[in-house]
């Protein structure tokens, strides 16, 4: 079984199962991109906040 956790065949090989979708490695890629560019937003966000 491939992934992680307990081995749960309804969970494991998720990302696997999604990349193996037609449009499923561009959709990985955008979600990657986004959850990145939150990263910065909420590191950045306190610096500019106005007091």
């Amino acid at each position: 079984m491939g992934g992680g956790g307990d081995g749960d065949p309804d969970q494991s090989g998720a990302l696997k199962t999604m990349a193996d979708l037609p449009a499923g490695g561009v959709a990985l890629a955008e979600i990657g991109a986004g959850l990145m560019l939150y990263g910065i937003y909420a590191i950045t966000r306190p610096r500019y906040q106005p007091m």
